[in-house]
């Protein structure tokens, strides 16, 4: 047998901007026409249970058990409706891991505030010391919903979010102004005021900053602006309910906050930018192109 003296074939190894290209390309979940009707079905009932719930209040009060029941539904449906509209790309299972964590225990801070309220039907006309822990529970729920929705604002969807210090100026100062006219009225559990408001401000300081630090098309940054908008109502939620408390009670303004809430909600969860183009030609943009303004899409074999 004679000796092959044929160059042997290198062996390439994939790059790693070669590895990240192929995860950006690896299939995602299809937006099917039975996902599609899914979605828009559980966009129904959403809005349904909001319709009931308020109904339910209005008929029989802050204390009745159809109210309490149907409180955390139109929050608890948005937790159903995540994976089926929003999971459909590696790039953002993170961002969408923290807002289902978010959406989930801000159901249970719903489910605990109507029980407290169930408890003591007079209790939101009461100064907030009044406050058992039941509602103490619920509220940490949501602090905790609001941190898990300012780490995704945090991780973003693929790209480092810019820190943009300016951003978070507006949102400082207006919690700030909040937690002042909390502090000229109550001194009770003002710490648990205090990290409040730091925590949703800083979810308003890196939604922003994210609508800033995306590199995708113009139909995907108006996505992201749903959670600057979420996060600022929020804020205007919490506004409207110190001044009704502790300021000026006006009517209506538990059916006001609850519809900026839900709607606060709502944002966040639509928030995830999808591919949105036919041949989902905008992800591109997530990495760099090539010096021919191409984008590697193929890893090499080996």
């Amino acid at each position: 047998s004679g000796i092959d003296y044929r160059t042997p074939t290198a062996r390439v190894m994939p790059s790693r901007h070669s590895e990240q290209v192929a995860l950006l390309r690896k299939p995602g979940k299809r937006f099917t026409l039975p996902r599609k009707t899914a979605v828009v079905v559980l966009i129904i009932v959403h809005f349904i249970s909001i319709v009931g719930f308020f109904l339910a209040e209005y008929l029989g009060g802050h204390n009745n058990a159809v109210a309490i029941v149907l409180k955390p539904f139109p929050v608890a449906i948005l937790l159903f409706l995540l994976p089926l509209y929003a999971e459909n790309d590696p790039k953002t299972h993170k961002y969408v891991t923290f807002i289902g964590i978010g959406l989930f225990t801000s159901a249970i801070g719903d489910a605990l505030t109507m029980l407290h309220t169930k408890q003591d039907p007079e209790d939101s006309t009461l100064p907030f010391e009044q406050a058992d822990p039941t509602f103490i529970t619920g509220v940490s729920a949501y602090v905790i919903a609001k941190v898990c929705y300012t780490c995704a604002f945090t991780i973003g969807v693929g790209k480092a979010v810019p820190l943009q210090v300016l951003y978070g100026l507006p949102f400082f100062g207006y919690g700030a102004g909040i937690l002042a006219m909390v502090l000229t009225k109550t001194r009770e559990y003002i710490y648990l005021f205090i990290v409040y408001m730091i925590i949703e401000s800083t979810m308003g300081w890196r939604a922003l900053a994210l609508t800033s630090g995306f590199p995708g098309s113009d139909r995907a940054k108006l996505l992201l602006w749903f959670s600057a908008v979420g996060a600022s109502l929020f804020l205007l939620t919490d506004t409207l309910l110190v001044l009704n408390q502790f300021y000026s009670p006006f009517r209506n303004a538990h059916v006001v906050a609850q519809v900026l809430y839900f709607v606060s909600q709502l944002l966040v969860t639509f928030s995830v930018p999808r591919r949105l183009g036919r041949n989902d030609s905008w992800m591109e943009k997530f990495v760099h192109p090539n010096p021919l303004n191409g984008v590697v899409n193929t890893v090499p074999s080996p």
